[in-house]
Formats: C-alpha cells, structure tokens, sequence
C-alpha cells in the first residue's frame, strides 16, 4: 500500500473528469474516497470533485438555493478573480448516492453563520489571495460577492457527515485562466471544484496567499502551538444551517452535522494500557507528520483498520483522527459488560515514518492485549510485552500479514519511529508486565518472528 502518492496531474483530472465521477456513481462510493489512476507521469490519486450539500450557492433566477436544490439547467451566479459576476447554466450535476463521513472537517464561523467543508475547500480572502480551508486563520479576511472583506469569528476542526454532489457549469478544458471559477457560497466566495483541481496539481501558486506554505494545518500540534486550542472546541457563535453534534455518534450515523474535534474524542480512561507510555507518545508530537487533512491517507487508515475490524469483530475498534497523539489504547469497560475497546489516535497514522506494516504492528500489539494468556494485568488485558510478542507471533499471520517479509519491514519501520536499534539481541532486565525498554521491544519482535517459543525475560 503507498502510503506517499501523489495528487494527479490537474489537466488528466478535468480531461477524464467524467469518467472519475461515473466511478463514484456507479460504485456507491462516499465523496471523500479517494480514485488511484495513472497519469502521464505514473500512479497518482484524485479526491472527488464535490461540495457538501446543504450549502447555499447563488443562483442567476432566485437568490441562494442549498446545493442539492440546483438540477441541470439551472443558471448559477459564477466570476473570475475580478468579480465580474454572470450567469452561467449548469451542465452536469452528479451526487454522491451514500453519505459521506469526513474525518477531517473545518467549520468556518462568519456573520452569524457558518460553512463546513474539507479541508481542501478553496476560500478567497483579502487581497483577492486563495487559501485552502485547512489552513485559515481568525484574522483572514473572506471577500463577499461585491468585494467587501468579511470577519472570520472563530475556526473549528472535526468530523463531518453529509451529503455531497457535483455541479459544473460548461467549460472549456484548454482554458487556463481563472474566469468563471469562483461562486458565492452562502455570501462569501469560494473556487468551484476546477480552483480545488488545479491547485491540488499545484497550477494556482500564483494566486495562492504567499504565506501559505509556511501556515500550519487548522488542528495540527503545530497550529495549537502558535493560536491556541479554540479551533479543537465547539463553536460558540451562531452557524447558521449547520448542524452542531455535541457527542461522537454511533456507528451507522445516517444525519448531517459537523461534530468539534473536542466533542468527538474518545473517552479513554486513564487505566488503558497503550502502545506507547504517555511521555514517550508526547515526545513523538514534533516528529515530521502526515497533514490532518490529507484523505489519501484517513482512507489507508480506515482500510488498515478493517482489516482487524473483520477479524476480531468482539472488540471496538475506534479511529479518532483529530486528536495529535501517536498512540493506541486498549480497555475493557466493566460497566458496560466486558465491552473491550481499542483508541487509534491520529497522531499515529499521521507519523512519516509508519506505513502500512508499522501501524499494523501497532494495531496487532493493542489486539494482543484482548489476546487470552497467563501473562496478564489485574484488569485481565495482556501484559505489554507479551502484546509485543502475540502482535507478531499470532496477530499479524491471523489477519493476513504473516509474510516475514512484512514482519521485518514493520520491524524497521518501528525502530524508527522509536527511535532505537533494529538490533535482535536480547537485553537483560524484567518489565513486570509493564513497557520493556525499547532495545527489549524490538528483540521481541524478532523473536517472535523466529517462533521462538519463550518470551524474552525482558519483556515479562
């Protein structure tokens, strides 16, 4: 699995732009899943060309009508960068037919109203400037359809369920300038879906804020450290037509609504044994990440995770993708029965240094502890080591991934991101069921590999 694709070449996207949206029709397939072709420069992905339903975009007959409102036909309201604003008539209008959970979302509060959007959504801004949502912040100014200059009042990350759709209006595919591209969205302008091709293909840096670059991403570790926590909360001002969720939904979540980062954590109880011990998750915060709105890889996690959802369909198996920290946990919840649990945190899938087969190391390590054996903590869940050991002598061959070929290459992978040897020697020393040293960790893999019967001492 690539783990480091790229984005398609913009002109094969709009070239084969129908086709790309007959794979989402005819597939059934959610707005945010990404299509992996091959250009002319070899495999690349492309996101799907669609806004979210709901928002208000104005039209040529009667003002601002909700996107799932305008039908072929229809005349919208579209400009260039000199907002010289024309009607135009929409030629094709496709909608994704399942509703579409976007794991990263950014709500954008404005004139007591409000838009939500993937992060890839392309907003105007003063000076006529374009910026991706991902990176706004609460003193850019968002330009009106007649050029004033509108007030952001606060910023938010986190999921978002609802419908998405396609609208375009006829265009000319040598055209490389940006005339027709622009639409008023429930009063402020955004790119059409061709603005968000083109610069996924980098072809706007011209237009693009000259900062923009340099700008962390609306959630990140980075962007906390520099504007604070406010965007992770839910917002305090009115958003108009969006529905704010104030709690995680259950699985099967059918409605439409943006849920703050803050209000979709996972209630992890501090009696969890997680991969990591928490000053050693902390510490991976400045490590070179994944952006939080790269749904290339949110759609490789959730395939990752399926894997082990199918297999061990007992344990609740929950990704939340806001949150910063590089570490997974793992509970039984007594009060709820036994119910067992597993947390995959963002901030370990975003981690440049595990791919594939790191962060299924991870995953088998949390499952070894739902794994039954004698070496166990007083709560019944299975000693860190020996989760170490079971993640490669069982887990991993259990869900597919026993090749000693994916194992080593795990193996390596996790040396890096612990920083620490790929070296196979057993140290000295006892964990008492708690996290061996990192040297102890990596032996026990290759143990484990070897099907050496006993687990390391260092490790028990």
């Amino acid at each position: 699995m690539n783990t480091s694709l790229r984005h398609c070449n913009a002109g094969y996207y709009l070239e084969f732009l129908d086709n790309i949206l007959e794979v989402y029709k005819n597939n059934d397939w959610p707005a945010n899943r990404p299509v992996f072709l091959v250009d002319n420069k070899g495999p690349c992905y492309v996101i799907g060309p669609f806004i979210p339903e709901g928002i208000p975009i104005e039209t040529a007959s009667d003002g601002f009508r909700p996107g799932e409102n305008i039908e072929k036909g229809n005349a919208i309201m579209v400009a260039g960068p000199g907002l010289d604003w024309q009607a135009q008539t929409v030629v094709k209008v496709v909608r994704a037919s399942v509703l579409s959970h976007f794991r990263y979302a950014v709500l954008v509060c404005y004139n007591d109203t409000a838009l939500a959007v993937p992060g890839n959504h392309i907003f105007m801004v003063k000076g006529k400037k374009l910026i991706t949502a991902d990176r706004l912040i609460k003193t850019d100014k968002l330009i009106a359809a007649n050029g004033d200059e509108i007030e952001i009042k606060s910023i938010h990350n986190g999921e978002y369920w609802g419908g998405f759709q396609h609208i375009s209006i006829e265009r000319n595919l040598e055209q490389q300038d940006l005339s027709n591209r622009f639409i008023n969205t429930n009063g402020v302008i955004s790119g059409d879906y061709s603005v968000s091709i083109l610069h996924s293909g980098k072809q706007l840096e011209e237009f693009m804020l000259p900062e923009f670059y340099e700008r962390p991403i609306v959630g990140s570790y980075e962007y906390l450290e520099k504007y604070g926590d406010e965007c992770l909360k839910r917002p305090t001002v009115s958003t108009g037509y969006i529905k704010i969720i104030d709690r995680r939904p259950d699985a099967g979540f059918k409605d439409n609504g943006f849920i703050s980062a803050f209000d979709a954590r996972i209630n992890i109880p501090p009696t969890a044994h997680c991969f990591l011990p928490e000053k050693q998750a902390f510490s991976k915060r400045g490590n070179k990440a994944r952006a939080l709105s790269d749904y290339r890889m949110i759609f490789l996690t959730e395939q990752i995770v399926e894997r082990f959802r199918q297999k061990y369909s007992h344990i609740n198996i929950c990704i939340d993708w806001n949150d910063n920290t590089a570490n997974g946990c793992s509970w039984i919840d007594m009060q709820q029965g036994g119910e067992r649990h597993i947390a995959l945190r963002g901030g370990l899938f975003r981690q440049l240094f595990l791919k594939e087969e790191g962060l299924s190391l991870v995953i088998a390590h949390e499952v070894g502890h739902h794994t039954r054996h004698k070496n166990v903590f007083k709560d019944g869940l299975t000693c860190e080591g020996t989760s170490d050991y079971l993640a490669v002598n069982r887990i991993m061959p259990e869900v597919g991934l026993g090749d000693p070929a994916i194992i080593l290459e795990s193996i390596d992978q996790m040396a890096h991101f612990l920083r620490t040897p790929n070296n196979p020697t057993i140290p000295g020393g006892v964990a008492n069921c708690g996290h061996p040293t990192l040297e102890c960790r990596i032996a026990t893999f290759h143990v484990a590999l070897s099907m050496g019967s006993n687990i390391p001492g260092c490790a028990i």
